[in-house]
């Protein structure tokens, strides 16, 4: 129908030079992390917040040498809870996000669907309705 898919904005979010992730549960918690797929050394301002309350949960920053990977800090958390933890990180000037659902599988078609409407919200953002065509 002449609309990119879900997977397209997914990928495309994090694949970037330069971007925050969270690893899967463990020690009571997601580590988060900065990673720098570029030949310079990158100063980042780091925030994970939650997806449904907006909530911030964690502000950094740091510095992640060239080709390097910091580990920012962990977000403590149940895993018997669903939620969406927004990552959100500035460097050089420029504004970009990822996301981590958190929670035990599977996710119910609406909650999947909700956190769909939140990152579709997220710069740069993308039609959520036209993904699910």
């Amino acid at each position: 129908y002449f609309h990119a898919k879900l997977a397209y904005h997914i990928i495309s979010r994090s694949q970037r030079p330069v971007q925050l992730m969270m690893d899967e549960y463990r020690n009571w918690g997601h580590d988060v992390w900065a990673v720098n797929d570029t030949l310079c050394e990158v100063a980042v301002t780091c925030r994970v917040t939650d997806g449904a309350t907006g909530e911030t949960l964690m502000e950094k920053r740091c510095v992640i040498p060239r080709n390097g990977i910091v580990k920012v800090g962990q977000i403590r958390t149940n895993p018997a809870h669903k939620r969406l933890f927004i990552l959100t990180g500035t460097a050089n000037g420029e504004t970009f996000h990822n996301h981590y659902a958190a929670g035990r599988a599977p996710f119910a078609l609406h909650e999947a669907r909700r956190f769909v409407d939140i990152i579709s919200a997220l710069e740069p953002r993308f039609d959520a309705e036209g993904c699910w065509r």
